[in-house]
């Protein structure tokens, strides 16, 4: 019986310190959130970046359609012809099929490589300029702590900074190649709380 007294004590004494100790960090230090899904959408060097990916392989992916669209017709086509054809003309055509079928796995998986290899070295210098504009905002406005919306669960709009950072990569989407110029104005801060993006 006496121990329950002991566990309460307890539970409030760690209540109370966790309290001391987050109202700590509150006074002592500014935390900034970015939502790097609202970022990834709407940064112009991410706009940039996958226009540009699209442009350098549409050509690649029309030839691949024409060639997926021209083996489709191939084997519709021996499929009706299949009772006139003899066996021989029927183990031909089929030979030819397979032959074009792995010629399009070779061609598409060499495709989707090269694609991805691509859109890894435009995301990586866009993610140069992402992290560039938060440094630049979080030393501007201060802050001693910048984290991205999806690494936390819940947090109050007073901490996003995403429309300060998007902001930031205009500026240096429009001084060309991106990067961080100064710091915007602050934006207001929002009453609500925010899901984690």
């Amino acid at each position: 019986m006496k121990k329950q007294p002991l566990v309460t004590w307890m539970g409030a004494v760690l209540l109370g310190v966790a309290g001391l100790y987050s109202a700590g960090v509150a006074a002592e230090g500014r935390i900034g959130v970015v939502r790097m899904g609202k970022v990834l959408e709407e940064a112009p060097q991410a706009d940039e970046a996958r226009k540009k990916l699209e442009k350098e392989f549409a050509a690649r992916e029309r030839e691949l359609m024409s060639q997926k669209k021209s083996l489709e017709n191939l084997v519709d086509q021996v499929s009706k012809e299949a009772a006139s054809l003899s066996e021989s003309e029927r183990s031909s055509r089929e030979l030819e099929i397979r032959k074009k079928q792995k010629q399009l796995k070779r061609d598409q998986d060499e495709f989707r490589e090269e694609m991805t290899v691509r859109q890894n070295e435009l995301l990586g210098k866009v993610q140069k300029d992402i992290v560039e504009a938060i440094q630049s905002v979080a030393k501007a406005k201060e802050f001693d702590l910048v984290l991205m919306g999806q690494a936390v669960v819940y947090f109050n709009d007073k901490f996003d900074i995403t429309a300060d950072v998007l902001s930031q990569l205009k500026i240096g989407g429009k001084r060309g190649g991106g990067g961080a110029a100064s710091a915007p104005a602050p934006a207001p801060a929002a009453g609500g709380g925010g899901a984690a993006e």
